[in-house]
């Protein structure tokens, strides 16, 4: 699992399987975006902090324990 974060743009990316290929992405909830593999599993998970201000928040407080 890797997980990422782009300041610049705001958004946040949780890598679950460093080899899968992307097949479809779907997006669950506002700014959150859930991507698969060609068996439906869910192998990346995307949230855009710009548009979720509770998360953004919340990743503020964060990562003071970082």
């Amino acid at each position: 699992m890797k997980i990422s974060y782009d300041k610049e743009v705001g958004i946040l990316y949780i890598k679950v399987f460093d080899q899968a290929k992307i097949f479809e992405t779907e997006e669950v909830a506002s700014g959150v975006l859930y991507d698969y593999d060609e068996f439906e599993n869910v192998v990346g998970i995307e949230i855009m902090i710009n548009k979720n201000p509770e998360v953004e928040s919340q990743l503020k407080d964060l990562s003071s324990y970082l």
